[in-house]
Order: C-alpha cells, then structure tokens, then sequence
C-alpha cells in the first residue's frame, strides 16, 4: 500500500516516461484536449498503481469500496478499455506481460472476480495481434488452463471457492478466448513443445481423449514456419480418425482452417484436402439413410467449455474458412465444384430438413472468409507471392455459387436465406458485374409477379441486404438504372395487413436513403462539368422521379400508422415496426433536399389537419420527432403552428368560466372551444415530439410553446398535464443536451454546396475518423433561456409546496412540474455542493464529466441563473441542490411523527423497540376520500418518491441499454465493412451513431466517477429508505427502485441502508407492509454485495434474517420476497477477502509483516464470531422454519468454503444434517460436508501412462483371468498401482491420489464420535435419500418449494465422477456419487467406522432385500469402500476385498435385473479411482470375468447370464486397452461355452457389446494388429456360410447359426456406430453378408436390426485408416464394393435389393473417393467403375423390386459423382456410355405372347431389359431436378414411346413425366425455351399439366 516499498521488478514494469493520449473529436465535441490530458493521466495512473498492487499481493483490502487494491484497478482499466480510449503500443506491451503475469500465477487464481477481469482486459489489449516485441510463454498458461478441468484436484478447490457460479462460467470462457489471442505471442520453440507434451496424452477411445485434443487444438501455433508444422500436421491427420463426435471433429477443422489461412504458399495441403472434403461430406447429415439414432459418443459436457461455446455448428463455418483459404490450390476447386454439384438439389426452396442449418453456416463461412482474404491481399497486407493470391478476374467462385444462391435466396428458411445474403454480399463487392446484371433483373421481376409472393419477400429482404452495394457508384456503375424502377416496385411492399413484410420494405428503403440523397439532379448549379461515367445521366435522370415518389412514399408510411393505431397490440412484432419505422422515417428526412423536405411537410402538414384523426401514439410520433431532428427549422415552421392553432385561441377576457389562461406582451390565451380531449392529448404529444432534438431552433417558438404548456398544466384532466409536461420537458432537453444535429448519410457540409454532385458518389464509404460530425453544444444563449423556463415552472410549484394554500390537487401537480425540469435539465442542474462525507474516486480516475460551461444555479433571490462552470458568484447554490432541500422538506413535512419525536430518531427508537406505545411506522399515506386533503394520497407520495430519486442519480440513463445499442453498433459497423476495398463502413450513420452513444458512455460514467457523497445526498437516501416501508406497493415500488440506483450511484450508504432495513426486518412489531418493503430493498444485489464487505455487516446480516421473527414471514406476498432476497444472497455470499493473501519473503520489511499480522488477527476474531452466531442460530435447539434453516446452512457453507474456516461448531452443523428429517437440508448437508472434508484433504498426484507406452505399468506379460495371482507384498502392492509422477512444474494439475484428510483435531474428534453413535442411522437416512428410486421419500412440497434456493450452490459444490450429472453427482441408474465421496472421506477420515462391526452388519441387511434403495446404498457402500482400499496399505486392500467380495458374488447369482444399471456403475467408479489400470484391483476383475463360465451357476437362465456379462462390459469398456488381455481371455470363454450362439436375446446383446469391446480396445496407435480377432472373425464367418445358402423363409430352420448372427451384428454395430469404419481396417466385412442375408428373416426383431446395421455400415465412414503407415484409404473402399459386387449375383432377390439399397446411401457418404476426388471426365476410378457395373446388372433383375432399387441408386449416383450433366462439366465418357446402354436397353424388342415355355421365358427377359433400361433412363433424369441440361430434352421425350408399354414399364415411363414436372414447375417459364414446340406437343400428349398454382 505504500508506493515507497515496490520491490525492483514491479519499478522495471513501469513505463520509465508516461503516455499522452489523443482522444478522437468526434466522440467529444468541442474538449479533446481536456479529455485527452485526463485520459493520459488515467492510464498512467493505472500502470503505475496496478503492479504495486499486484506485488502487494493486496488484491480487495480490508474494505470493499475503500479499497486501492488489484480488484479496483482491474475495474478502472476495464472500463478504460471499454470506453475506446486509446492506449499506445509501448503501454499495452506493458500492460499485456503484467496481465499474463497475473494470471498464470497463483495470486491470479485466488479471487476469480480478478482473473476473470484480468483475462477480460488482456483480451482486449492484444485481440488484434499488432504488438510488436511482445512474448508470451505458453506453459504457464497451459498450467491454468488446467487448473480449471473438472476432474482435476485445483479445479475442484476453485469451484468450491468461488462466490458466483457465473463468474466461473464466464471466466472458462475468457480464458480460452485468451489462449486464442496469446498464442500469437508464443515463441518459435512453442510448437515443439506442446507436441511433445500432449500428443502423448491423446489416447484412442479414452476418457481424457477430447480434453486433450481440445487443449492441443487450441494451444498450437500455426505461424512458425513449415518445420514446425511438419511436426505435427500428419499426426493431427491420423489421431482425427478416431473420434467420429460433431465437436471433436469441430475442433480439428479449426485447427487445420487455421493453418491454411496462416501458410498459403507455405504449406500445401492438396494431398490432405480429399480427405478433408469426405470427412465434411459424412459430418452434414443431408439425410439419406441416417441412423435413427446418433451415431457418436457425446463430446463431454465437462470439457465443452474448452471446445467453444459454437463448437457444434463451428464444424461448417471452419470448413467454410478452410476452403476460401485453399482456393488457390486448383485440387481445392475441383473438390469444391464436386461438393456444390453433390448438395446442389438441397439448396432448392422445397427442401427442408436438418442439413440447412449446416449449409447455411457453410456458405455462409465462405462468403464472410473469401471476402476477408480478398480484402487482405487487395489492400497488400499479405506477405506471400502473387501466384497464391485470388485474382479479381477470376470468376470460379461466382461460377460455382451462384447456381445455388439463386436457389437458396427463395429457401424457406430464413437461415438459409441471410446465410445467402451474407455471400451474395461479398461475392457482389468483389465481382459486381457478374453478380448484379442478373440479380436485380430477376428481383425486380418477383416484385412485379404478385402470384409468387415467397419470391417477393425474398426479393425485398435481399434488396434490403444489397441495395448499398448495387447502387455503389464506384463497385456497379449502371446499379443507377435500377434506382426508380426498385424505389416505386417497393411501394407496394408497406402494406399494414402483413407488418413482416413492411419491415424488410422499410429496411430497404432506409439503406437506399442512407446510400442515395433525395437531391433532384435538376437543381444542380454547378455548371458544366464532364461525367464520372457513361452511366451518369442516368443517374441524373433518376433522380429526377423524387419529386413525384416522396409524397406517395409518405402516403403509405402514413397509411401504414393509422390503420396500425387502431389494432396494434403492441407485442414483439409491432415493437419491431415502430423502431424499423422509426429508422426509415429519420433516414428519409435526413435524405431529403430543401426544396423535398418543403412539399413533404407542407403535405404532413395536410394530413394532421385534416379530418380524420386517431388516439395519439408513437407511431406518428416518429415522423414529427424525424422532421424536428432533420429539418428543425422548417419542420417548427411548417407544423408548430398548426399544432398550436388546434390547441390554443387568443381571447379578450383574461378569465372566463374559470379556464385557465395565459397573457403575454399583452396577448391573452386560453384552450381552444370545442376541441376534444382525445384530439388535444395527440396534439400535445406531436407538438413534444416537434423541438426534442431541435437545438437553437426552438428559441424562435419559445413563447407559443410556453403558452400551450402554461394553458394545459393547469388542466383538470391528467393526461393532458402529463402530455404538457413533455412539452417543456423536450424543450429543456433540446436546449442543454449535447446531441448529432443530423443523421445523414453524407458528411453536412456537402448538402449546402449547390454544385455537388452527389450521383457520383453514392455508396462512398466513409472514415470514422473523418466524419465531421455537427454537435449541438449547449450555447450561452440557450442555457439562460432553459434557466428562464426552469424559473417560470419551479417558481409556482415551490410556492405551493411551500405555501400549501391552493385546492388538492396542485401539490401533486407542483411536484410533478418539479419532476419534468428533472427529467429536462438534468445536465445543467450542477452536483450536490454542501458537506462531503465521502470523496469519490478523482484521485485516481480522472475522466470527469465534459465541461459544457455552464450551470444553473439559484441566487439568494430565488431567481435562476446560468453560470459559468466553477464561478460561485452568480448564484447560492446549484439548481439541483435547491431543489433537493424543497424536497427533502416536503418529505419531512407530510411524514407522520410517532409521538412528536424527530424523524430520524423516532425510526430508529420506534424499529429498535424502545417506544413501547406505538407501532414502528415511520410514514402512512391516507387513501384520498372525499372532504380530505389529498396531500397525502398515493399518487403524491409516488411521485415524491419519483422526484427525490430523481434529484440523487445525477445521470438518468439507462446504462445498460446504452451499452448494449452501442454494442450492437459496432456489430452493425464490422457486418457493413466493405472488407476488400477498404475496412471503412459503406453507411457514415453507423459510425455517427457509435460515436454518440460511445459519447453517451463515457459521460455517464466519468459522472458516476465524479460523485459527490455529501449530507444532502444522505439525507435524501434516508428519506427514500423511509418511503420503502410505506403500506402501500405503488409507493414502496418507486421508492424501492430509485433507492436501488441511488446505491449503485453511491456505494457509500450501503452500510446504513442495510443495517436499517435489516433492522424491519428483525423487528416482531413490523408490519406485513414494512416486511415487504425492507426484504425486497435487500434483494439487490448491488446492496447485499456491498453490504457484506464487512464480516461485521454480515454477521448484523445473519442475525437479522434467521435470528427470530421467521414465523411472522409465512404470508403469502412476505414468502415471495424473501425467497427472491435468498436466491440474491446465496448468489453473493462469500466471506470477505482477507487483507493479504500472501506475504512477501526476507525482503518484506517488518512494519509490513506486524499490519499484516495484525489485520490476519482481527479478520480470524471476527470471522470466529460470524460462524459461532450461525452455530448458534444453526443449533439442534432452535427451532426454526426449514426453508430459513436450508437458507442459513447454504450460507454458513458458502462463508466457510470461501475462508478455509472451519470450526466445530459449523462443522458439526452439516453432522447433524445428515439426520434432518427435510430431504432438501440432508442433500445440501451431504454436499457440504463432503465439500469440507475435500478441501482438506492432501493428495499425491500421479498421471496416467499412455497407451502408447505400456498397458499395465510394467513389461511383463500381460495378465488374465487365469494367470492373476493375489498380491501377497507390500512392494508388489505399490507396482501395481503404476504411479508416474510429474515433474514439480505440472505436479498438482492431473488426477490425484487422497492420503489423508486434515481437520483439526477438535473437529475431527468430535465429528468421529458422532459418526460411531449415528452411523447406523445416516446410512438409514442415506437410504432414504434417493428420490429417483423412491419418489416418496422425503418431502415433495418441501423439496419442491427448495429446489430454486438448494440448486443456487449445487453448481460450484465440488464436481463428482465425471460421468454423473455434473451439478446433482447422481447418475441415470440412481446411483449417487455424492455418498461414494462422503463414504469414502470418512473411512479414510475415521478408519474405524469401516472395521467395525456395524458396517458389515448393516451391509449385510441390505444384500439380503431386492429393495432397489437398498440394493443403491450397498452398490455405494462397496464402491466407497474399494475407492479406500486403494489408498492405504496392503492390509487394507485384503480387509476390503474379505468385505466386498461376498457382496459382489452374491449380487453377480442373486441379483436384481432393476439394479444391474447402478451396479455397473458402482464398477466403473471403482475402476475409475484406479486410473483405470485393472492390475490394482485383480480380484474384482478376476471374479467379474470368470462368474459367466462358473461351473457353480444356479441355472443357466438369461437374467443370471445377462447380469453378469453386463457388469463385465462395465469393466472392460473402463479399462479399455488396459484390459485387452482381459478381453480375448473372456472372447476364448465366450467361444468355448458356446455363448457366441446363446438362445437368450438379452445374452447375445451382451456378448456382442463384448466383442465390440474388445475390438476397440485391440486397435490403437503404434499397435500390431492382432491375429485372435481376424481367426474368431473367420470362424463365425464359415460357420454362418449355410444360412448365406439357404432360401428365404428357411433361415429360421437353424436357430444356432441365427442366434450367432445376431451376436455378428450386435458386435458391428457399436464397432462402426462410434468411431472411423475403417479405423478397425476391414476386420468385420467378411461377416457383412450376414448381415444382408437377414433382413429378409422372419424374425421382425432380428431383421430390424440388421437393417440398422446395414444403414450404420453404409452411413460410417470407410476412405480412413487408423495406422499412419498404411495408406489404405482406397483400398477400404474398394474393399466393400468387391464385397457387394459378389453379393449383387446372390440367387436371393432380397440381398440383391438390399445391396441396391446400400449403395443408395454409401455412394453419397463417399463421393469422394468413389469418384477419385476429381471431375470424372476421360478415364472414371475403378471404385466408380464397380458401382456403375455392379447397379447397371440390376437394373435387368428379373425381380421388379430389385430393379426399382437399383434405379434409385443409379439416380443417387448421378447425382452424387461429378460429371453426370450438372455445372461440373458435362457427361462424362463413362456416363456417356452408360446412356448409350440404357437407351438400347430401352429399345429392346418385347416378343408377342406365347404359351410356350422358351418363348415365355424370352419374353420375360426381354420385359425386364426393356425396363431396366427405361428406370437407367429415369434415374438420369431425375437426377436434374431443378436444371434442364442439354442432354434431358432429347432424353425424356423419348421416353414418351414407352408409356403405352405393359406393366411395369409403361406406369415407371408415365411416373419420369409426373416427377419431371413436379420439380421443374417453379422455374418453367425459363426452361420451356429449352424444348422445340413439337417436343412441348409430346409433353402435353402425355397427360401432364404444364403450369399450375397450388
């Protein structure tokens, strides 16, 4: 805390010389060089301040907002930051290696709060990469990282601490968001290391595989030179193969996208790029015979954070980035004209399904990508040669989207139809004259065909996206040839029926204003001066219609207002249009010339005096408040005296009637005679809206605005008051507000040059920093005219406040004048500037609010002044400070005194119980009745409490809101960047508006820096503390919500707000009103937050809320309030920080360790005393309501976790609970003192050993069932645990080994006794305690009614085993992980409760019922007793296993089907606490394995086999390739008892997940492939080959060799279903004919089955090996076609149909390879060749089934392999051919009937050739659904002939036609010119309807 005493590194950090800044003018009008000096000084503050703190190791202080700690200045460097104030490159090198510093360190991670804002700025400091000189290391950022995983020791201690279960959320978040930044600064040597270091760790199947992956994928530099990717990018190739999961896949995309957008030219990945594109071409789902169910393992939910929160779309868009940075590469081009060609039919408006999504992230991705890297390379930004760069001229893109784009723009959703905009749009800025022509030509034509209106609204919504860039003078000259015809097109498109449909034609009008001035090129005056271009005339002629088409437009839009006054219901979709209105309107007047904006508001004007008129609304309002902002002067000109005219008339008489009047310079006034109070309200609305931003403008109307405000502020009608007050309200906001005086789209002062040409420059983009803004900076001149009205408003309402002398009503009407000069003068009134009592934070931070120059200030006199900033001599006292004592006044006035005592005091005596006689009600307000004064009626005191509110925020806005449309600004602006040209934003109004709310921002908060804290301002605060406990809701609600904002404001008066409220609430004489009022002040957050800097204040805090008075909180509305105070309390609690969490070494000088210790002492006392007071409230003794006592108990625990505190007495508190009788108190208990008892433990840490490496921890062989002997030594015991230890730099980051656990000895004492006496019944409770299993146990309503306030802490209690439910620890069976923890930590805690005898008896009872709870608690029990064992001793181990042996054999013979499911995983855990290594608990394995082959079985029935093979699976698929010894010992079990053909269903499921098991296990990296399998594989294959043979309907004849296929199928299922096909390198094929064979059995269930198994098959992925040294990718393809080519010639019809139906969804999945990776032109792959021939040969099937099918995979193959007549290039020689055979297969003569045998069978065959080649035929056709070739006419015409043909070849020809005109109606207007008319005559002949409309 002392400056003098930084030690040498932290003075080396600092900058020897500080920074001056220059602050943009554009955001501060009129005093940069003010803002800039602050600035500089801020920053320099900052760097100099925050390592001292950092080195202080003083991260909040002793108190929270007195603080100067590293929390504080994190803070102010964060709105710094957020505030766009610029930062040199010399200070945010020095500020990135002092935030990296941080958190890589331990400090860093002791409050999260710090290291979230840390990580946040850091991010903000080097997000764009341009910090020269700065290196980062990346190890000891990989060190944090994985403190934060969840099955990590750190992580675990974190969680537990932390206060705030979002802060956690958001900070995993920023701190990959930080790698993703940093690992720009990595040095050279990085990638090296970070192979070397995780690569290793990357095991097959294993459960940390996606943890690692995740952590390499995003930690690997990419920019090191081709050396350093060399080392690991064919790695990353093969290690890819083994996962087949959506975000696994994800994140190798984004790594390799990177690397292709970081090296063109440096690396080629055209070998690699085949691949790539078949991986993505599998990973699309376009839906052709997906499996019904997911096809992968689930990425881990506890990993996720580490992939991304869009990990699972990423997918498309990382490929999108992949391809546009490869497109230089020519394999890249034909792979990517393959692709379109391949989904091109799925992009048509027809389709719809679950492949849009990924298509339109995946164009999407392109066009943002193509763009940027075109962008980059036409400004020269790149460094590498030009033969890589995109060239201008070239147009393969656009030949290759644009085909598709036209069809996706019409698509029905609508993210398809933005994700096509998004391309267009830059496809369009780069190659405008291929893109526009065609485009705007076919939109315009949808705008004129009203029968198409799907057309129509794509039409305008991509008009709306594109319309700047087809209307750019500079990008697409002759755009200006559309103008006039699009501007009245579009007119009819604002339509009030379909408001959807209006707003997208009101965002296409607004940007065609912003791009083009409403400027007549007629009135051009500047002479003769020669054309930009040939276009320019008509450009100019263009122009030239605004005159006819301004008041048609303002005719619809204000169509569109009045028929939307009289049925708008005011939801999203109207909300919507005012705001797209509200822009449109502005945006046009903006647009307007002089003489336009004269006839648009001469013909305004027309329409608000004319006859119709409606209620009054914002939707006309936005039209007036448009033309007072754009055009003030004409606009008040025009339309003020209309407005007047109908509200006002001048009269003789100055009163009459009793009206109220008003004279001025001898002129008298009143309302006008007959005018109706519903058409005056709209007139006084319109006439609020007119001067709201007019600036200097409305001194001219001063005098008529005054008369109308002076006339209806006297009305008896509230509405008309209220609409008066907005008057005045907007004229005082107009005259002292700094505000843009103009929204136009081009800079001002070019819209005053007569001889500008504007047509020439449409779509110019514009420089942020050259905006030449024009402000409305407060004059001299205006200020003392806002102080003039404010005098003639405040002067009669403080008179009669004051005097109290005039009827009921005025008071109120007085306070609400008061109301509107606070609301309108806000920025002028000055601060508060009597006593301080706190000084806000100008020390350090010293931005203050921008000097305007003036201040309203009040003389002696009374008379209001404007004076010069800082000059006291014009007046007593600043405005507001006046009007803060007239209200403090008026509150202490109408408050009722209990017995004549002070306010203050008597609030105090009366809440403390002092006075006796009265109630403790500080103020009542009467309800208003007749005869009474309504002084005190609640309309008054609200709009009091409005008022006094008003006077403390010195700044309303709503920050919030602020921040958040400015935010959306700078989204606007990075979305309108014409990214190739330049990174200008194409629209100066986006910029202009992000400047001023960016303006807005740093006001607002340089005044929230700026506060002032004094008396009056405390006062004030306690006047609205009193109106909070007022009986009545309106009251207390206003009341409640500026006392909330006043304590944002001032932090300061936290302290005494609380404690007074918290005193209502103790006290037993509150009443239920009182109650509710304190409770919900209290709820704040920002209030409980603050309030509990102290532990002072929170131990006041927890007295007050559970110590007594709990009983009167049980009504209904006092249960709702508080239950809204918990849910804040227990989302904020925590104990204070500690002064110092570390203390220097030998340097730190001794006065610095005596404060420390002496501020360690005083935080230790005072903590001592908070948790003894909720011990004592906590106590057995106490009664208390249960839902205060879960509260107290959540809240004590949160205390003791975030201090490390934990005395007996607390302790003991979550004993006791174990034994509650409330199922939501015992949880929260269970969790808690599990939490406790973790965050004392001590661990050894040990890593696992790779798979690579070894499989059971030493060289020996490995062991089996047979061969596992028990251990019988102490060192043979510590050999098997295979521990590894890691070197000290990562010791405490991998899974961790318990040793002890250590309380204190008091505790642990006393906690052991109470376990030995009530052991028996927390087990007892522990049974009852799960309500998965036993809905009925515990409370329903109870639990119920806790479930909100128990879930608060369930997120950062500590995480369990990581495949149960991460917050609950409950896994899908019942099974809890929560008692296996708090089990486990007792035996290891007090050993003697598991030597005892009660354990065992207890254990015991509960194996002998078939109770599922029972049976959980015992499957609990074990695990919590084996996850012991494997800590201690020998000894230790063999007394665990004497106990739970004879447990697990029962189970495995006695057992109950209902609780296999939790026994499985009560194994898994077991097996997980031993890092999965099997060797360390040999006797459960070796009972597990060898129980389904016991000669001892009781019955060979399915329940006891099944059970114990499924308990077997459990271990194996634990284990993986650790028990791969294991596996083929149980495989030669399973063969040699016959179970591979088990008769029982349930049993050969089980042997096949077996098998699967075990083949997973079997193939791994760096591995020999093993022989065992390949033999069993053999064998079951031979002797399945009978059934192959046997006719249809008999294969049930032999049930043994159809229970063995069945098992066959069970094993390829899981084999394929999660991971690469063709990782286990074809070992199952030989088994697939089985497979075909049985779907066609009689057996329903057996041949659904093996048609899954067909789709998984046909739908996984075969062009992969798992070995990098076997490139066997086409060989695996080729390998399965051999196989289906040799089962097309089957003498079963149905394998032959099923082998049809297989290749119509294998063939898509693997284009791909099939077709060689290339266009398939001269010579076709021998793959594509097989599939040809093999679906050709059924076409001539002699079963019409099978030529059908084959029909449909000719079609799909067509389709699917480039070259069959799309945009890929025409038919190829080998397709060519093939329509040559069909159509004389098509010609094949059919001989006439005949009885004759030979001649019947000639007959027969010639039927089915004819047909086959009439379906070839077909299948060609309609693989173009949406395209007419060259080739179809000709083709299907001659198709014509054969529908007159016999069944079934005349019902397939007549079908080609119905199907043809299906598909091709949309579009036939165009592709009937493509047939001759004798070829449309042949069309019609054949019955099908050309053109209809459905």
């Amino acid at each position: 805390r002392n400056p003098a005493r930084r030690n040498n590194a932290t003075r080396s950090a600092c900058p020897m010389t500080p920074f001056e800044l220059k602050i943009d003018r554009n955001v501060v009008p009129g005093c940069e060089e003010a803002f800039s000096k602050d600035a500089s000084a801020t920053l320099n503050a900052i760097i100099r301040l925050l390592p001292e703190a950092i080195a202080n190791h003083d991260i909040v202080g002793a108190d929270y907002t007195g603080s100067r700690g590293v929390l504080y200045y994190l803070k102010l460097l964060s709105k710094f930051l957020e505030l766009r104030y610029p930062i040199p490159y010399d200070g945010k090198r020095v500020l990135a290696r002092m935030l990296y510093g941080f958190i890589t360190s331990d400090l860093g991670l002791t409050n999260l709060a710090c290291f979230y804002l840390a990580s946040h700025n850091l991010i903000k400091i080097i997000k764009k990469k341009d910090i020269k000189g700065l290196v980062l290391p990346w190890h000891p950022l990989y060190r944090t990282v994985l403190r934060f995983v969840s099955d990590c020791v750190m992580q675990t201690r974190v969680t537990a601490t932390t206060a705030d279960p979002e802060i956690l959320k958001h900070t995993k978040i920023t701190l990959i968001r930080v790698v993703r930044k940093a690992r720009f600064y990595f040095d050279e040597t990085s990638t090296k290391e970070i192979v070397k270091e995780l690569i290793p760790k990357l095991e097959p199947y294993g459960k940390d595989y996606c943890k690692y992956q995740a952590l390499l994928c995003e930690f690997l530099p990419v920019k090191h030179g081709k050396e350093s990717i060399d080392l690991w990018l064919s790695q990353t190739m093969t290690i890819s193969r083994w996962n087949n999961n959506t975000v696994s896949v994800s994140l190798w995309f984004r790594l390799w996208s990177r690397l292709a957008k970081h090296n063109i030219g440096i690396v080629d990945l055209s070998p690699h790029l085949p691949d790539l594109f078949t991986r993505y071409l599998q990973g699309i789902t376009l839906g052709s015979g997906n499996p019904n169910k997911g096809s992968e393992h689930g990425f881990p939910g506890r990993f996720m954070w580490l992939a991304g929160q869009h990990a699972k779309e990423g997918l498309h868009a990382y490929m999108g980035k992949l391809i546009a940075y490869t497109l230089h590469l020519k394999q890249c081009r034909d792979l990517l004209s393959n692709f379109f060609q391949i989904t091109e039919t799925y992009f048509h408006p027809s389709n719809t399904g679950r492949h849009l999504s990924a298509l339109s992230t995946l164009i999407s991705g392109l066009g943002a990508y193509y763009g940027a890297r075109f962008g980059r390379e036409y400004r020269e930004e790149v460094k590498y040669s030009k033969k890589d760069m995109l060239e201008r001229k070239d147009k393969f893109v656009v030949d290759v989207t644009l085909p598709i784009l036209k069809s996706a723009i019409y698509s029905k959703s609508q993210r398809m139809v933005m994700a096509a905009q998004t391309l267009l749009r830059n496809l369009a800025s780069i190659h405008p004259h291929q893109i526009l022509p065609s485009l705007l030509n076919e939109w315009i034509l949808s705008l004129k065909n009203v029968t198409q209106s799907h057309r129509t609204m794509s039409a305008l919504s991509c008009l709306g996206w594109l319309s700047d860039t087809a209307l750019n003078r500079s990008l697409n000259p002759q755009g200006c040839t559309k103008l006039e015809e699009i501007l009245w097109l579009a007119l009819p498109g604002i339509d009030p029926v379909d408001l959807i449909k209006s707003g997208k034609t009101l965002m296409l009008y607004t940007l065609i204003f912003y791009t083009v001035p409403l400027i007549d090129a007629r009135k051009h005056k500047g002479g003769e001066k020669k054309s930009g271009d040939e276009y320019d005339e008509q450009a100019q002629r263009a122009t030239m219609c605004f005159e006819e088409w301004c008041p048609r437009f303002l005719d619809r839009i204000l169509l569109l207002i009045k028929q939307q006054e009289g049925y708008s219901d005011k939801n999203f979709v109207d909300k919507t249009t005012l705001q797209v209105l509200g822009r449109c309107v502005r945006a046009f007047f903006s647009a307007l010339s002089k003489p336009l904006a004269e006839l648009c508001l001469k013909y305004v004007a027309r329409f608000i005096t004319g006859a119709e008129f409606w209620p009054a609304s914002k939707y006309l309002g936005s039209v007036i408040t448009s033309i007072g902002l754009t055009n003030p002067k004409q606009g008040l000109e025009v339309l003020l005296p209309l407005l007047t005219n109908k509200l006002i008339e001048q009269t003789a008489d100055e009163e009459k009637d009793g009206e109220p009047t008003y004279s001025e310079d001898g002129k008298v006034f009143k309302k006008r005679q007959g005018i109706p109070g519903g058409e005056a309200k709209h007139c006084l609305y319109l006439l609020s809206q007119l001067p709201k931003q007019a600036g200097k403008v409305t001194l001219n109307h001063l005098k008529e605005l005054r008369t109308v405000y002076s006339i209806y502020s006297q009305s008896e009608s509230h509405e008309l008051r209220s609409y008066a007050g907005r008057i005045m309200r907007s004229v005082l906001r107009a005259l002292t507000r700094v505000y843009p005086t103009e929204y136009k789209g081009y800079a001002p002062t070019k819209w005053d040059d007569d001889s500008w040409m504007h047509w020439q420059e449409w779509g110019k983009t514009t420089d942020y920093k050259n905006l030449q803004i024009s402000w409305h900076v407060p004059s001299e001149l205006e200020v003392k005219e806002a102080a003039k009205l404010c005098q003639f408003i405040l002067k009669p309402a403080l008179g009669t406040l004051a005097g109290n002398k005039k009827d009921a009503g005025v008071p109120l009407h007085a306070l609400s004048k008061i109301m509107d000069v606070l609301r309108g003068a806000n920025t002028l009134m000055g601060d508060f500037e009597d006593r301080v009592i706190v000084e806000g934070d100008k020390a350090v931070f010293k931005l203050q609010p921008s000097p305007q120059g003036f201040v309203l200030r009040v003389s002696k006199d009374g008379t209001i002044v404007a004076a010069c900033e800082g000059d006291l001599s014009s007046g007593n006292t600043t405005l507001r400070m006046h009007l803060a004592e007239c209200l403090e006044r008026v509150a202490r006035k109408h408050m009722k005194a209990a017995n004549g005592m002070p306010p203050q005091k008597r609030g105090r005596d009366e809440i403390n119980g002092s006075n006796k006689s009265g109630p403790a009600v500080e103020m009542q307000v009467e309800e208003p009745s007749e005869g009474k004064s309504g002084e005190m009626n609640v309309k008054f005191v609200t709009t009091l409490a409005e008022c006094i509110s008003a006077t403390v925020n010195l700044w309303q806005c709503n920050s919030e809101k602020l921040r958040r449309n400015y935010h959306d600004k700078c989204r606007s602006r990075r979305h309108r960047r014409e990214m190739w040209g330049s990174k200008k934003c194409t629209l100066r109004i986006l910029n202009l508006e992000r400047a001023y709310y960016l303006h807005l921002l740093r006001r607002e908060y340089a005044s929230t820096m700026g506060r002032r804290y004094t008396a009056m301002v405390e006062n004030l605060i306690h006047s609205l503390r009193r109106l909070c406990l007022n009986d009545f809701e309106k009251v207390r609600d206003a009341a409640s919500k500026g006392l909330c904002e006043a304590i944002q404001r001032y932090p300061e008066a936290c302290g005494t707000v609380g404690r007074e409220m918290l005193e209502v609430i103790r006290s037993k004489r509150s009443t239920k009103e009182q109650l509710i009022g304190a409770v919900k002040v209290m709820a704040d957050r920002t209030l409980i937050k603050r309030f509990q800097s102290s532990i002072t204040n929170q131990k006041f805090l927890v007295e007050a809320l559970f110590s007594g008075g709990c009983e009167s909180h049980e009504e209904d509305k006092v249960q709702a309030a508080t239950h809204a105070l918990f849910l804040s309390l227990l989302s904020v609690a925590k104990a204070p920080m500690r002064p110092v969490v570390f203390v220097d070494g030998e340097d730190a000088a001794k006065e610095r360790k005596i404060e420390l210790q002496s501020d360690s002492k005083k935080y230790d006392s005072e903590l001592q005393k908070l948790l003894s007071a909720f011990s004592t409230i906590l106590s057995a003794g106490n009664k208390m309501h249960w839902r205060y006592r879960l509260v107290a108990t959540s809240f004590l625990l949160e205390v003791m976790l975030s201090s490390r505190s934990f005395p007996e007495e607390a302790v003991m508190v979550f004993a006791n609970g174990l034994l509650s009788d409330i199922f939501a108190l015992r949880k929260l208990c269970i969790r808690g003192l599990t939490a406790i008892m973790e965050l004392s433990c001590v661990y050894k840490v040990a890593s696992i050993p790779a798979c690579s490496r070894s499989t059971s921890g030493d060289s020996k062989e490995p062991a089996t069932p047979d061969t596992m002997l028990p251990i019988t030594s102490e060192g043979e015991w510590k050999d098997a645990q295979a521990v590894m230890v890691f070197d000290k730099e990562i010791k405490q980051l991998e899974a961790a080994e318990l040793l002890e656990v250590k309380l204190d000895k008091k505790v642990k004492s006393r906690l052991g006794d109470f376990m030995k006496k009530a052991l028996v019944d927390v087990l007892t409770f522990l049974q009852e305690n799960h309500p998965k299993l036993a809905p009925s146990s515990g409370s329903k309503k109870k639990q119920g009614a806790a479930v909100d306030v128990a879930n608060v802490l369930s997120s950062r209690l500590p995480r369990f085993h990581s495949y149960s439910n991460p917050q609950t620890g409950v896994c899908d069976s019942g099974f809890d992980t929560t008692h296996v923890r708090l089990l486990h930590l007792l035996f290891h805690t007090f050993p003697s409760l598991f030597e005892g005898s009660e354990i065992q008896k207890f254990a015991k009872d509960l194996g002998g019922s078939d109770e599922k709870e029972k049976q959980c608690l015992l499957a609990e029990i074990v695990t919590a007793s084996m996850e012991y064992s494997l800590s201690g001793s020998l000894k230790l181990n063999n007394q665990v296993q004497t106990f739970v042996e004879p447990i697990i054999k029962n189970m495995l013979v006695n057992g109950n089907l209902d609780t296999v499911a939790m026994w499985r995983d009560c194994l898994a855990c077991s097996i997980h606490a031993t890092y999965r290594n099997p060797k360390r608990l040999s006797f459960l394995v070796k009972v597990l394995a060898e129980s389904p082959f016991s000669d001892k079985k009781t019955t060979n029935g399915s329940a006891e086999s099944y059970r114990q093979l499924r308990l077997l699976r459990s271990i194996l698929d634990e284990c993986s390739w650790r028990a791969e010894a294991v596996g083929h010992w149980v495989l030669k079990k399973l063969e040699d008892n016959a179970m591979l053909s088990h008769p029982y269903k349930q049993v050969r499921l089980e042997v096949g997940n077996i098998l699967a098991a075990v083949t997973r296990a079997s193939y791994r990296p760096l591995q020999a492939r093993d022989k065992r399998l390949d033999i069993l594989v053999q064998s079951i294959a031979e002797q399945l080959t009978p059934l192959l043979q046997a006719k249809a309907g008999e294969e049930a004849t032999d049930k043994r060799l159809m229970s063995l296929a069945n098992v066959a199928i069970q094993w390829m299922i899981p084999s394929t279903y999660f991971t690469e096909t063709a990782t286990f390198q074809n070992l199952l094929l030989p088994l697939f004919p089985a497979v075909l064979h049985l779907q066609q059995s009689a057996d329903t269930e057996a041949a659904d089955r093996a048609k899954f198994c067909a789709t998984t098959w046909a739908w996984g992925s075969w062009g992969f090996a798992s070995d990098e040294n076997v490139d066997s990718c086409p060989t695996a393809v080729e390998e399965v076609l051999k196989l289906i080519r040799k089962m097309s010639k089957s003498p079963n019809w149905h394998i032959r149909k099923a082998v049809a139906s297989y290749l119509k969804i294998f063939v898509p999945r693997h284009a791909f390879l099939i077709s060689g990776g290339g266009v398939v032109k001269d010579e076709a792959h021998p793959a594509l060749k097989t599939v040809k021939s093999t679906l050709i040969n059924l076409l001539s099937d002699p079963q019409v089934e099978v030529r059908e099918a084959a029909g449909i995979g000719l079609q799909t193959m067509l389709s699917s392999i480039p070259g069959s007549g799309g945009p890929a290039g025409g038919l190829s020689k080998m397709t060519i051919k093939m329509q040559k055979k069909l159509y004389k297969m098509s010609k094949t003569k059919i001989p006439a009937f005949s009885k004759g045998q030979k001649l019947l069978q000639e007959r027969n065959l010639a039927i089915h050739k004819r047909h086959g080649g009439v379906l070839g035929l077909r299948a060609m056709i309609l693989s173009r659904p949406y395209d007419v070739p060259e080739w179809l006419p000709h083709t299907l015409i001659g198709l014509a002939e054969h529908t007159r043909d016999p069944i079934p070849i005349g019902t397939s020809a007549k079908k080609v036609f119905q199907e043809f005109m299906r598909t091709h109606q949309d579009e036939w207007h165009i592709f009937e010119d493509k047939f001759t008319e004798d070829q449309l005559d042949t069309l019609r002949d054949c019955g099908s309807s050309l053109t209809y409309y459905a």
